[in-house]
């Protein structure tokens, strides 16, 4: 079995990185399109990059946007014995989409690099001090709306792909000013 992971993990980083569709993020808003509710990886591409100051000249190019974040849906169970996530792809492409950036990596990085050019500003909400963009939050998702582009692959065990290809990108925490 181990001998078919390697080949697993290059053919689904090829049709990440070679996607038949990709999906506008405003098709995921409205509905139009119907995630499936099972466990995968997902692909987010961007028609925009959300900053000058970074080098994204090794990333991606597929139909004019840049392959920019890879993530997976659900999360590895933990190893203490505490229940899994029932995260799917639905729930976490609706949470980058839709959500809020103290549940999401995609949200919180592509938040603070255009914080500036959207006018949108991380704070630290509630008791144990979430990071919030707050009224900024739907104006970050109209952004995400009409720039970010999706594509994913059921796959039962996500972590399985994940944690074993460094060629799949993630977009690093990038330090706000809050």
């Amino acid at each position: 079995m181990n001998r078919e992971i390697p080949h697993t993990m290059s053919s689904i980083a090829e049709q990440l990185k070679h996607p038949q569709i990709l999906v506008p993020g405003h098709q995921i808003n409205d509905r139009s399109i119907k995630v499936p509710k099972v466990a995968g990886i997902y692909a987010w591409y961007f028609k925009t990059l959300p900053s000058q100051d970074i080098d994204f000249t090794n990333c991606w190019l597929q139909q004019g946007a840049y392959l920019l974040y890879v993530g997976i849906s659900p999360r590895k169970p933990p190893a203490n014995g505490k229940p899994p996530s029932k995260g799917t792809l639905r729930s976490r492409i609706s949470s980058h989409m839709r959500g809020n950036s103290s549940s999401s990596t995609l949200r919180y990085s592509i938040g603070c690099l255009l914080s500036q050019t959207l006018g949108i500003q991380l704070r630290r909400v509630g008791k144990d001090e979430r990071l919030y963009f707050l009224k900024g939050e739907d104006i970050l998702s109209a952004w995400l709306e009409e720039n970010a582009l999706v594509t994913w692959i059921p796959y039962k065990e996500p972590w399985l792909i994940m944690y074993s290809d460094d060629t799949l990108p993630v977009i690093p925490m990038i330090p706000c000013q809050f």
